[in-house]
């Protein structure tokens, strides 16, 4: 039985085969069944984005050996022409680990300044972001600190606190 990567409490492993969900969309292009994690979420409150999205999950994404898109962490979210499909989950193949989440530095900024101090949640899968409330257990921390995929907020992997923008 396949493990969901969902209910992982470690990263999952380059090259070993999970269950992960997965919501039909346009994305660039292309059309197909995309990767995604966390919950369909807009980010109004803090970063003034409206649009109701997923992100995609990189750590499975394939879309040819020769690209790999500058913001990863781009949306996925409906188009005038294409909604959104159901949730649904899907064999997938990790083929690399996450990547730096990558937004523009001001809205880093302002979000990882907004939860300065705050405390995480504990999850039975690990730290939880306070943010939109992603499980951070598939995360592996980088020099003490787990970055949250979903919008970049840097957590001390220690004690679950929310770190300030980085120097």
């Amino acid at each position: 039985m396949l493990e969901r990567v969902d209910r992982l409490k470690e990263p999952p492993i380059v090259g070993q085969l999970y269950l992960v969900p997965t919501v039909f969309g346009q994305w660039h292009h292309w059309l197909r069944d995309w990767p995604v994690m966390g919950l369909k979420h807009d980010d109004v409150e803090y970063l003034n984005f409206k649009i109701v999205h997923y992100h995609l999950d990189i750590r499975f994404l394939r879309v040819n050996k020769n690209f790999l898109p500058s913001a990863p962490y781009q949306p996925l979210h409906e188009r005038a022409n294409v909604p959104l499909g159901p949730l649904k989950f899907a064999r997938r193949i990790c083929i690399r680990p996450p990547a730096d989440f990558r937004a523009p530095s001001k809205i880093r900024i302002e979000l990882q300044s907004a939860f300065a101090g705050r405390q995480c949640g504990k999850g039975k899968r690990g730290w939880v972001c306070p943010h939109k409330y992603f499980p951070l257990g598939t995360i592996e921390p980088v020099d003490g600190v787990l970055q949250c995929p979903l919008h970049g907020l840097r957590i001390d992997a220690a004690t679950g606190k929310c770190l300030g923008a980085a120097a």
